[in-house]
């Protein structure tokens, strides 16, 4: 957890396919996966954050996949 915090602090936009890859590694830890989408949500917009987020909605748990589609902007 304190790895995705500090990736999110660090606001580096290539940590999005790290960060969503860690998603669906551990699936059933929806704490884990909610600060993973918070954390991406505060990356600088760039492709690799918007398919982090078009990945994230079809993760297996429905919670990350609904708040994946709330965080996701399309351009």
């Amino acid at each position: 957890m304190g790895a995705i915090i500090s990736l999110g602090n660090q606001g580096n936009a290539n940590a999005a396919a790290p960060l969503t890859d860690c998603a669906f590694t551990w699936p059933a830890d929806v704490v884990q996966g909610l600060e993973i989408l918070n954390t991406l949500s505060r990356l600088p917009d760039n492709p690799e954050k918007r398919k982090a987020f078009q990945r994230l909605q079809k993760h297996q748990n429905r919670i990350i996949r609904e708040k994946a589609r709330e965080y996701y902007l399309p351009m």
